[in-house]
């Protein structure tokens, strides 16, 4: 069977194009998680997407947050996201992601050049054991079993 919806890994780290076209191809929603990467990953010698200077600098240009951004990239690049937040403060800049303001495709490009296929659960996107905790791999290997 389909899923109606997936759910994966998905930021400016890991931006695992093939999952997202391959769900859009098909008519399954992608629902993106840890769109602000990991707190300080101790597994991995990567910087927290946070703090990244070029998310950073683009929201400096922008008067928006680096979380702002991140999320904001995830929507244009046709994600669904589900913030969850129990400050008031965060909750009103989740809502104003969708006032009057979108990435221009040089900063979309930046931060997409910005992949470096971390998979913030530990491991990297090539890691089978970390694919298998994906809640699309299997039925990917069902869909097509010679590439996944």
């Amino acid at each position: 069977q389909r899923p109606v919806v997936v759910q994966n890994e998905f930021h400016p780290f890991l931006v695992n194009r093939d999952v997202l076209d391959l769900c859009n191809a098909e008519g399954i929603a992608f629902q993106a998680h840890s769109s602000l990467g990991g707190p300080g990953n101790s597994t991995s010698n990567y910087s927290d997407l946070l703090s990244n200077q070029v998310i950073m600098d683009i929201a400096k240009r922008l008067g928006r947050t680096p979380a702002q951004v991140l999320f904001r990239w995830s929507i244009q690049r046709g994600c669904c996201l589900v913030p969850k937040s129990k400050s008031e403060d965060r909750i009103v800049e989740n809502i104003l992601l969708f006032d009057d303001w979108e990435l221009k495709l040089e900063d979309m490009e930046k931060m997409d050049h910005l992949n470096m296929h971390v998979v913030w659960a530990g491991g990297s996107e090539n890691d089978d054991s970390v694919l298998q905790r994906n809640c699309i791999y299997s039925w990917l290997r069902e869909f097509d079993p010679d590439h996944y």
